[in-house]
């Protein structure tokens, strides 16, 4: 496709720009056919202008809080982009293309698809380790992934606490047996819930 074109479509993005998230959408909506099926650019300025009008639609969806849209979008895009950052050497936009590559980890978390954004905000956290809101969101996903685990822990242990002082009311069982019973049952408990209310906090952090 003419590199011509999306400096084209750039420049009308440009000139007509509102400052809220509909007039974005519906502008895209006018040449989604065409912008769908860029694939190749001739120069870095024309790649530039793909990899910004890509964020400025990413963030506008976002605000809307059509994820799903955002999927698509970028499913379309980043491969792109990616290819071309590596074909035209403009490593100097990885940068840009991480930062759309963070909208996709955070509208796939927002989805609770925490299979999809657990990788994502992995991939993030190697290419910038010292950014703490990457490692949060890692933390918080793969926490999302395993709140089930948890429930589990804490009905199991739950039980096995309210078994315990029934067993002692009734004095139906050894003493021994009943810390036999109680001492894994309460580790567990405060593990599960130290562990859970640590993520929460890391989060609450990160926002």
């Amino acid at each position: 496709m003419p590199a011509s074109l999306i400096a084209n479509i750039y420049n009308d993005f440009q000139s007509n720009y509102e400052d809220n998230p509909q007039f974005v959408i519906d502008f895209f909506s006018k040449y989604t056919i065409l912008f769908n099926n860029m694939k190749t650019f001739n120069n870095k300025g024309d790649l530039l202008d793909y990899i910004e009008l890509s964020t400025f639609l990413s963030n506008a969806l976002f605000q809307k809080n059509r994820y799903n849209e955002i999927i698509d979008t970028l499913n379309r895009a980043l491969p792109v982009i990616d290819q071309e950052i590596t074909r035209l050497s403009a490593s100097e936009f990885k940068d840009k293309y991480y930062t759309l590559f963070s909208i996709k980890g955070q509208a796939s978390y927002r989805l609770k698809d925490y299979e999809t954004a657990t990788p994502i905000f992995k991939e993030l956290t190697i290419y910038d380790p010292k950014e703490e809101n990457y490692k949060n969101w890692l933390r918080d996903s793969l926490f999302r992934k395993r709140e089930r685990l948890l429930l589990v822990i804490y009905i199991v242990c739950s039980s096995v606490i309210l078994l315990e002082i029934i067993l002692r009311f009734l004095n139906i069982a050894p003493p021994r047996f009943r810390t036999f019973l109680l001492i894994p049952a309460v580790i567990g408990l405060i593990g599960a819930f130290a562990y859970s209310s640590f993520i929460e906090k890391s989060l609450r952090k990160s926002k």
